[in-house]
C-alpha cells in the first residue's frame, strides 16, 4: 500500500489496505493500516475520511494494546489539526 501511495496511486493503496484489514482484523491489530489510510486521505484533502480512520486507529490500539510506529499523541494532533482547519473548533479542542 505504501508503494502505491508513494507512486501517487492513493486509490489502489486504499483498496489494498481495505483488503488487508478485512483479512487481518479479527486476529491482529490493524491500527497501522488505519493510520496509513488516514494519512492517504489527509494528503488527498478527504478530511472526513481521514478523521474516521484516525479514530479507527486509536480504537484498534486501545483494543489490542499494541506498540505502533506512531504515537497516540501524533494521531490526536493530526486529527485535531484537520478538525481545526475544517473550523470544527469544539471537536478539535
Amino acid at each position: 500500500a505504501r508503494t502505491f501511495w508513494t507512486d501517487d496511486d492513493g486509490n489502489t493503496a486504499s483498496v489494498t489496505i481495505d483488503e488487508a484489514v478485512s483479512l487481518l482484523q479479527k486476529k491482529h491489530s490493524v491500527a497501522e493500516l488505519y493510520f496509513l489510510k488516514a494519512r492517504i486521505h489527509d494528503e488527498a484533502k478527504h478530511y472526513d475520511e481521514a478523521v474516521k480512520n484516525y479514530d479507527k486507529a486509536i480504537a484498534d490500539v486501545q483494543k489490542h494494546g499494541v506498540k505502533t510506529s506512531f504515537s497516540m499523541d501524533r494521531v490526536m494532533w493530526l486529527k485535531a489539526w484537520i478538525l481545526y482547519k475544517e473550523k470544527k473548533h469544539t471537536e478539535a479542542e
